[in-house]
């Protein structure tokens, strides 16, 4: 396998998956602003939060979406490479596994 086969699977080796409106208003749920209205926060991309809302395997997964998530604190349009911030709160459906801060992330 080559460098770049590693970071580029074929069409053959890759998932594309659909983002309905239901998910990805789950994944919308840990946003907390994006790269629009918070450039030195949002360093997350969108799609790492669709891996673990859809608990896809994100080397192999490629995502469409069926529309535009939105960021709640500017309302700017959020796509799967989007960077985002994600909420460090506990809410919702999310409250046994609660959604990680950004620089937690980034720390490992």
């Amino acid at each position: 396998m080559s460098k770049r086969d590693f970071f580029d699977p074929s069409w053959e080796d890759t998932n594309v998956v659909l983002v309905e409106a239901r998910v990805l208003r789950r994944a919308e749920a840990w946003i907390k602003s994006c790269e629009v209205c918070t450039p030195d926060a949002a360093q997350m991309p969108f799609d790492w939060v669709l891996d673990k809302v859809t608990g896809r395997a994100p080397s192999v997964t490629d995502y469409v979406l069926a529309e535009a998530a939105k960021c709640p604190r500017c309302k700017d349009a959020v796509t799967e490479k989007t960077l985002v911030d994600l909420r460090d709160d506990d809410f919702g459906d999310n409250a046994n596994n609660p959604v990680p801060h950004t620089s937690d992330l980034l720390k490992t």
